[in-house]
């Protein structure tokens, strides 16, 4: 029984950048198994489904003066992007559903 122990975590990531490397796309395939190895005398720890999400994201950087690149960015991407519904083992919450996101970085 391995009632502390975290399930697996398995991840696939790929991304791909646009030729002017003002675009670049991926997505990500995470895999949770199940954690079942729960001792007897524990009834405040319970089982914890497999389950298998996947991330959409990426970002834009359009060229500056003199065509510099990278001062500043958007970034984009959705979390979670079929809503799947899971628990990591020991937490007493699901994890967030889909979950859209935008940010914008600039350097200076």
């Amino acid at each position: 029984p391995l009632a502390d122990v975290p399930q697996n975590n398995y991840g696939l990531s790929l991304e791909r950048v646009s030729d002017d490397n003002q675009w670049m796309f991926g997505g990500r395939v995470n895999h949770l198994s199940s954690q079942d190895r729960i001792p007897p005398n524990q009834p405040l720890i319970t089982t914890s489904k497999s389950a298998t999400t996947l991330d959409l994201y990426g970002s834009w950087a359009p060229p500056m003066k003199n065509n510099e690149m990278g001062a500043v960015t958007v970034n984009f991407g959705v979390d979670n992007v079929t809503d799947v519904s899971y628990r990591r083992q020991l937490a007493f919450i699901p994890e967030a559903g889909r979950n859209a996101k935008v940010s914008l970085n600039w350097k200076f």
